[in-house]
């Protein structure tokens, strides 16, 4: 058997209205009672200003009998709704740190200061022929001859050269166990809350003007993450990484 509406049953604020709490900040309640129906299309979304100066922060509907419901709508005032930076439609929050990246000491600009294009890779390829050296050799600081038409003798000194300048200083420091120095790349993230689902991409393709970005790099969009609350907006997380430069043949420049 059905159950039968007796009297206005249209939504109306309850007496229990007006609940004024002051705890980390000071919050509203708002009761209000009706049919279940009506009350889920007024149901407001977080971060929406509800009445006068006070903005949502929760909001629960309850079912009754007979297919009434309660709506119970918690909100904060302007100065709290103001400090709350991850509100749905609020400015998104930029974040910038600074990440540790390590590198070969053949690539340090400032050991290899002055040197370019063929004298450069000279430089790397005397630091890995050195590498590759025997033991008896490789303690001497020693290379094979580039003028060699075989298999260099490690008894033999005629078929030997001593390492002189940047190569003889970067052999000495990866001997030491120094085999790389630390550059630093900066991370931006982004994070913007919504009430609806956000449409997230674009990973791996190289951007010249990601939010706030600083400049003297380039960068790669590296993360895009999207995750439902438990209030039901949606958390959007966006990562770009700058770089001195990313490789246009392995990335896509957007």
């Amino acid at each position: 058997m059905g159950s039968k509406v007796v009297g206005d049953v249209s939504p109306m604020e309850s007496h229990e209205s007006g609940t004024i709490t002051a705890e980390e900040f000071v919050t509203k309640t708002v009761v209000i009672r009706g049919m279940y129906d009506a009350l889920k299309i007024m149901m407001p979304a977080k971060g929406v200003e509800f009445q006068a100066q006070w903005w949502v922060s929760r909001a629960q509907l309850a079912q009754g009998p007979g297919g009434t419901g309660t709506l119970t709508v918690t909100m904060v005032d302007n100065e709290a709704a103001a400090d709350d930076p991850w509100g749905a439609g609020n400015t998104p929050v930029i974040e910038i740190e600074w990440a540790r990246i390590e590198k070969p000491l053949q690539s340090n600009p400032k050991i290899t200061s002055g040197y370019s294009g063929n004298t450069l890779q000279t430089l790397i390829d005397e630091v890995e022929a050195w590498r590759n050296s025997p033991q008896q050799r490789r303690r001497l600081y020693q290379i094979p001859k580039s003028n060699l038409n075989r298999e260099a003798n490690p008894n033999d000194d005629n078929d030997w050269i001593t390492l002189t300048g940047k190569s003889l200083n970067i052999s000495k420091k990866i001997a030491a166990g120094i085999e790389g120095y630390l550059v630093f790349s900066p991370i931006i993230t982004r994070t913007t809350v919504t009430l609806g689902k956000p449409t997230t991409g674009g990973c791996g393709t190289i951007t010249e003007n990601p939010p706030n970005k600083i400049n003297g790099y380039v960068y790669l969009k590296v993360a895009d993450t999207a995750r439902q609350q438990s209030d039901g907006t949606w958390q959007r997380v966006e990562q770009w990484q700058g770089a001195d430069a990313w490789d246009e043949d392995l990335y896509e420049k957007v």
